[in-house]
């Protein structure tokens, strides 16, 4: 047969519809559906059109692309557009309703695609906003509306935990509970074992909770100010402030027992009396010392009418609320902490039947004595040096009891003014973090000190050695502890893993409170299986997509103290059977699907990213110590041509033969920022030329020719591969882009036309600059988004074609592009000429930590909240845009439903 006679069969794959449509365009075939290919000649499939949903109104305008689903070949001429048996090179646009139009695909193949045997096509039809795509049904070929999947949230379970820091119970009302933690607030109406998120007080870290003394107020303290609720209304806060005067990075609280309205709030800068006046009126003064600075408050009590004050270097002071003077006066004394002459650094304050104690940081602990009307503080010879906690117990006996971070010390209550005398009655070190009274005796709230302290508590009697109350609780802190009393005799622990309580504290077991307080930190899912990776509580994994959760036990080198690291990233291999997980303490790896092993020589390693290559193989880590390349079974060797440097990111051409890094303010020369093409084989990482700025980011088209580089407030680069070799390759700045801080690109390559989209995520250097900018076909940047985006990413899941295997563009063929910014998650369909907030069914309390989102091989969008779960983003079918309007432009993109688009086979 003459090759340039040969004729080609086009077989039609018939696409399975799971999903509803909203429009189904029937079109007549005038000509047989296997027409005959001539080289050189154009071809056509012809066609009259009609939708069934429009009362078979005729359509009039038809854009007909035929779109290779594989790599094109050599000579495709670019698709034309035909309507009318008029041949057009863009949208002709609308012509008269009812005339007939003839679908035409001008494609004329060259020799050589004629001997090709390998290549699929796709017919496609777009028309009016959307894109079509064939089926075939009755003897027509309907082509199918191929719209943007509505987008909704979908809430997952997450799991039971987080760093909380303290707990507060209301004096009246005992079942209402107020947490604070490093997320923000949380409520409990049932005496603390089912928690809320409070919104009003999102992402906060709360230093300090107080209730009135009636229970009809709560105030909270935090860094960007003081906040009160009624009890009444327990989620509505506002800010305490007066139009002058607002007190800010709160550290402590007090409310004197004689004064129902009147308060104390300790700051980093003194101290602020403030009056509740009702209906958010507020009167607030700023007490200031009468010579001197008092400086950051850490600790208040209140004794009759006098205020004392401890303070983080400058000793105690104390402050008589009855007077006509405002000033606090330094109690004269304290000379040890980390001050010197009259300062201390005051850990705890405790009053005594009338004698007041005094615990430092590094200066011992103190008693007063009083001469001439004169407090001063004398040392306790006896005391520990560096006292974390006060406390006096409430037994047959009573003790004051003083916590250390190497025990526990206790001294009968001496008579009168006379020195205590302190002693160790545990014969092992402990570090204590909280001391509270209970009708049991002094609890003792502890931190992990090494493998032989697993307990979070302890108890005293009488001041015995202490013992150990509650099971075994491994690697987690007690922050602090509340023993309410009155009716509820529970002992409930504020730890880094969530909330504890017994039921009478000489029960043996511990009860978990139902809070949701983690701070996740990374997300990774992959076939169902959902990890997820937390700042205080290592790694939590998911079988059933969110549903169960268990924690992963984390297993070190050495003797490395049970403190679970803190995750930075996770990493899933392709086949889904292996996590390794990137923390502040090295790198882990799944053992036997039951424990996190750390890898061989990486403890000391702070572990930023880490990236899987294309084939699956290899496994590289981004650390504060270069770049290290592993290998299954946990091994890590650092790449020697990069190492010590500060890598900030990694590209790999899709061989395996080109591995791309950048550095990005090298922590010593700051000429070493830059891109780097590593050598293996000499370990040897040769710099590019042309680009000197620190790097942020890196990214390679989709044919791997051209590799791109965005800087910290330098701009945009590209480099191209010289002849074939990367080693002659240098830098060019890309017009548009310049003095703009890049976070991350990435590239996106429509799969029919060949466009080139390049995708910028920029966070300054002023606001007007941040935002998502985009560059078309090599053209100058344009922004598109004014947002502070902090990651620009891509649907990047895996397509698989009729024949089996899988599409080489992996997803970055699609034309949606997400940002994520400081307000939310945004989307565009359209190749960045429109953006969507995605909000749909975002729980109203719902705050994204938008550092933890991820996609993963089935294209579902993860992200963290706190107030109780994780969110699942998914794509359904729908007409409406992902904010529910009825956007022409969302619905004009394949995005989502690229894999519905089957080959039609051209074969000899």
């Amino acid at each position: 047969m003459n090759k340039k006679n040969l004729l080609l069969v086009v077989m039609l794959a018939i696409i399975s519809m799971n999903q509803a449509f909203a429009d189904v365009v029937q079109c007549q075939l005038t000509e047989p559906l296997n027409p005959t290919l001539l080289v050189g000649v154009p071809n056509q499939i012809q066609a009259n059109c009609a939708n069934p949903s429009t009362n078979n109104q005729t359509y009039s305008d038809f854009q007909v692309q035929k779109m290779p689903t594989s790599p094109l070949p050599a000579g495709l001429s670019t698709p034309q557009y035909a309507c009318n048996s008029s041949l057009f090179s863009s949208d002709p646009g609308d012509l008269a309703p009812g005339t007939n139009c003839f679908i035409q695909n001008l494609f004329t193949p060259t020799s050589e695609e004629a001997t090709t045997s390998t290549v699929n096509f796709t017919y496609g039809l777009h028309y009016g906003g959307m894109d079509y795509y064939p089926s075939s049904a009755n003897g027509n070929l309907n082509f199918t509306a191929n719209n943007l999947k509505n987008f909704s949230w979908n809430n997952l379970p997450s799991p039971i935990g987080g760093n909380v820091l303290m707990m507060a119970a209301n004096p009246v009302n005992a079942q209402q509970f107020y947490a604070g933690t490093d997320t923000g607030l949380f409520l409990s109406a049932d005496q603390g074992n089912n928690w809320t998120w409070v919104p009003a007080l999102a992402d906060a870290t709360i230093s300090t909770i107080m209730f009135s003394n009636d229970g009809t107020q709560i105030y909270v303290g935090t860094a960007t100010g003081l906040y009160a609720a009624s009890t009444t209304d327990p989620t509505t806060f506002s800010l305490v402030q007066t139009s002058n005067l607002t007190p800010t990075n709160i550290t402590t609280l007090n409310m004197p027992t004689n004064n129902g309205s009147q308060f104390y709030v300790g700051t980093a800068n003194g101290v602020y009396s403030i009056q509740n006046n009702g209906n958010n009126s507020y009167n607030i003064n700023l007490l200031t010392p009468s010579t001197g600075t008092m400086g950051v408050i850490t600790t208040l009590l209140n004794v009759g009418n006098t205020l004392y004050a401890g303070t983080q270097a400058n000793g105690v002071w104390s402050y008589n609320n009855t007077g006509f003077n405002n000033n606090f006066t330094q109690i004269a004394g304290i000379t040890g902490g980390t001050g010197t002459g009259q300062a201390g650094s005051i850990t705890a304050l405790l009053n005594v039947s009338g004698v007041m104690y005094a615990g430092t940081s590094a200066g011992g602990a103190y008693y007063s004595t009083v001469s001439n009307s004169l407090m001063s503080f004398n040392p306790i010879t006896t005391a520990p040096a560096d006292v974390t906690a006060l406390g006096l117990s409430i037994d047959n006996t009573p003790h004051i009891y003083a916590g250390t971070t190497t025990g526990i010390y206790t001294a009968l209550v001496p008579s009168g003014s006379t020195t205590p005398v302190f002693a160790n009655i545990i014969n092992y070190p402990i570090d204590v973090t909280s001391l509270v009274a209970t009708d049991q005796g002094m609890a003792i709230g502890v931190k992990p000190f090494d493998y032989f302290e697993v307990f979070a508590a302890y108890l005293s009697v009488n001041g015995t050695t202490p013992i150990a109350i509650g099971e075994e609780t491994y690697d987690y802190s007690t922050n602090s502890m509340l023993f309410p009393g009155g009716n509820n005799n529970n002992l409930y622990l504020a730890t880094t893993n969530g909330i504890f309580y017994l039921d009478g504290v000489n029960t043996a077991t511990w009860n978990q409170a139902n809070i949701y307080a983690e701070r996740v930190t990374a997300i990774a899912g992959n076939n169902g299986s959902l990890y997820i990776g937390t700042q205080d509580d290592g790694v939590f994994y998911s079988p059933d997509n969110g549903q169960t959760y268990t924690n992963i036990e984390f297993h070190y080198i050495g003797n490395n103290p049970p403190i679970r690291p803190v995750v930075s990233t996770l990493s899933v291999s392709h086949d889904g059977n292996q996590i390794y997980v990137g923390t502040d303490q090295g790198i882990f790896y799944l053992l036997s699907g039951q424990m996190l092993v750390q890898s061989t020589d990486t403890q000391f390693l702070s572990v930023n990213k880490l990236y899987h290559d294309i084939n699956g193989a290899n496994l590289y880590a981004v650390t504060n110590r270069g770049l290290y390349q592993g290998w299954y079974g946990g091994i890590f060797e650092p790449i020697r041509g990069v190492w010590m440097l500060n890598v900030s990111t990694l590209a790999e051409t899709d061989d395996g033969k080109n591995l791309f890094v950048s550095v990005n303010k090298a922590q010593e020369n700051n000429w070493e920022n830059g891109v780097y093409l590593v050598n293996f084989a000499s370990d040897h990482a040769q710099k590019f030329p042309g680009i000197t700025a620190p790097v942020t980011s890196l990214v390679l088209s989709f044919d791997n020719k051209t590799l791109y580089a965005g800087t910290d407030g330098a701009g945009i680069y590209y480099a191209p591969v010289n002849n074939g070799d990367w080693s002659l390759s240098s830098f060019t700045l890309i017009p548009g882009s310049q003095n703009v801080t890049i976070n991350s690109l990435v590239v996106s390559e429509e799969r029919y036309m060949g466009t080139r989209y390049i995708y910028a995520g920029a966070s300054g250097p002023t606001a007007a600059a941040a935002g998502v900018y985009v560059s078309k076909d090599g053209a100058p940047f344009q922004q598109v988004l004014n947002q502070p985006v902090e990651e620009v990413f891509m649907d990047n899941s895996r397509d698989t074609e009729p024949d089996g295997t899988v599409n080489p563009f992996d997803g970055h063929d699609r034309g949606t592009v997400y940002a994520r910014t400081a307000t939310g998650i945004y989307v565009s369909t359209d190749n960045g000429q429109d953006w969507t907030l995605l909000t749909q069914n975002l729980p109203s309390t719902a705050t994204l930590w938008y550092n933890a989102t991820s996609i993963d091989d089935s294209g579902n969008l993860y992200a963290a909240i706190v107030g109780g779960n994780v969110l699942l983003g998914q794509f359904t079918a729908s007409n409406s845009a992902p904010n529910g309007t009825n956007n022409a432009k969302a619905q004009h993109h394949a995005g989502f439903l690229d894999e519905l688009v089957k080959a039609v086979k051209k074969a000899a």
